[in-house]
């Protein structure tokens, strides 16, 4: 039990990782100026990953192009899987306690 916990827990990290550095990839830097600027911080896009992997959803941030807004659906159904998968897993191990 304590080992599929630790798994889809380790599911959801690698998932939460993963869509922070591409919605900071996407996001996260604006080179058109010639320059490059830095839109988007990395906490920001971990943050923007947590938000949108609970589908808590403030708002506050959102994607600002379309690349981002197709990650953001696919990256949304996968959260869907893995967060319901955790619940269920969690919520075994909840009934087994004595």
């Amino acid at each position: 039990d304590v080992v599929n916990i630790l798994c889809v827990l380790a599911v959801a990290l690698a998932l939460l990782c993963a869509g922070a550095v591409v919605f900071w990839h996407l996001e996260g830097m604006d080179c058109s100026q010639g320059a490059c600027t830095e839109r988007m911080p990395l906490i920001d896009s971990f943050y923007l990953s947590g938000m949108t992997l609970t589908t808590i959803g403030y708002g506050d941030f959102t994607p600002s192009n379309d690349a981002s807004r197709i990650f953001m659906v696919v990256y949304s159904l996968a959260g869907l899987g893995v967060f319901s998968a955790l619940i269920d897993v969690l919520g075994k191990w909840r009934e087994k306690l004595p």
